[in-house]
């Protein structure tokens, strides 16, 4: 199955495969509660200071649950 993109209409969303032969196939999307369907987040990254013992610099962060699409596939039970 080939990954074709995701629809967004209005408050909801479907991903959208194709397989081998030509068929579409969707599947009911919803906002990823990791990034709060942003797409990413603010992360911390360290920063080595030999005279001031280092620091954490704010970075923003490409969300690993939804590989940056703010969205997630809609489990069953979870409709």
């Amino acid at each position: 199955m080939k990954f074709h993109g995701l629809e967004v209409t209005g408050g909801t969303a479907r991903f959208v495969f194709y397989g081998t032969d030509g068929r579409k196939f969707v599947e009911p999307a919803m906002v990823c509660q990791d990034c709060t369907g942003e797409g990413e987040y603010l992360g911390e990254e360290p920063v080595v200071d030999y005279e001031h013992g280092g620091y954490l610099k704010e970075v923003k962060v490409t969300c690993k649950t939804c590989e940056g699409y703010g969205w997630v596939v809609q489990d069953e039970e979870e409709t």
